[in-house]
């Protein structure tokens, strides 16, 4: 301690001058933008449109356009076969267990 008092410096600041604190370089290193030496700016995110009109702004761009129509239509074909397979599976067998199973079947691989 007299080491301490001798030099002018009391305890707290030395115990403060060996301490890591949250902005030392060792704890937080520095990004890539500061090494380059550019100014940090915050990312800027457009403005949120939270009216009805943009809820089919995405269909603007024309290949997510063809991929959604392409789903829509996929979607209908496909309740148009389970609908179609259950007739089917009825009349041939005119059992409902095996009506069941036939669907069944064909929604595990789903």
């Amino acid at each position: 301690m007299a080491d301490l008092s001798d030099a002018g410096i009391s305890r707290r600041q030395a115990v403060a001058a060996h301490s890591p604190n949250p902005g030392d370089a060792a704890t937080h290193p520095p990004t890539p933008s500061a090494q380059i030496g550019a100014p940090r700016t915050p990312p800027r995110n457009p403005p949120i449109r939270s009216d009805w009109r943009s809820t089919f702004s995405s269909l603007q761009s024309r290949p997510f356009l063809y991929l959604w129509l392409g789903m829509l239509v996929m979607m209908g074909g496909m309740q148009m076969q389970m609908l179609a397979r259950g007739y089917l599976a009825d009349e041939i067998t005119s059992s409902p267990f095996l009506l069941g199973v036939v669907n069944a079947g064909f929604a595990i691989p789903l």
